[in-house]
């Protein structure tokens, strides 16, 4: 080879250098705006759970609600278990049938067809689980919203 064609070669293969160092740092920079955009995603999440506890129209009562729930004594089923639930949210895997009568929209009947439903097909792992168990659809689903936790 000539020395002019090796000059060449050299010159592309910086450019090539060049050019792939520019696609890497727009890479990390698309990347970390992923993340970013991840991260409004979750507080967003959070904001509309805190918006929706908070809002009366969809939540009928929501103080009252917290009152009785901050007046539940909660005991863990076992003592080196978490406990049931928190003042503002009720574990329904673990909750008693008392403990799930604090909720908008159940009653006796609805919150021993939770028990029940939850001994016959084991753990809910999502809310929509929930509409699986008779008496529950979509309205009671919307006003149990940052009141349940699994």
């Amino acid at each position: 080879m000539s020395l002019r064609k090796l000059k060449e070669i050299r010159s592309i293969l910086w450019i090539i250098l060049i050019l792939c160092i520019v696609f890497f740092l727009l890479l990390e920079k698309f990347i970390l705006q992923v993340d970013q955009v991840n991260e409004l995603e979750n507080v967003t999440d959070q904001v509309e759970d805190v918006l929706l506890l908070n809002d009366d129209s969809t939540n009928q009562g929501t103080n009252e609600i917290k009152d009785r729930m901050e007046n539940v004594v909660e005991k863990p089923l076992d003592p080196n278990k978490e406990p049931i639930g928190s003042p503002t949210k009720i574990n329904v895997n673990q909750a008693s049938v008392q403990q799930l009568m604090i909720l908008p929209n159940i009653g006796e009947v609805k919150a021993q067809a939770i028990v029940d439903y939850r001994e016959e097909h084991g753990r809910f792992l999502t809310r929509n689980e929930l509409m699986n168990v008779k008496g529950i659809g979509e309205k009671t689903l919307e006003k149990l919203n940052g009141l349940i936790t699994f």
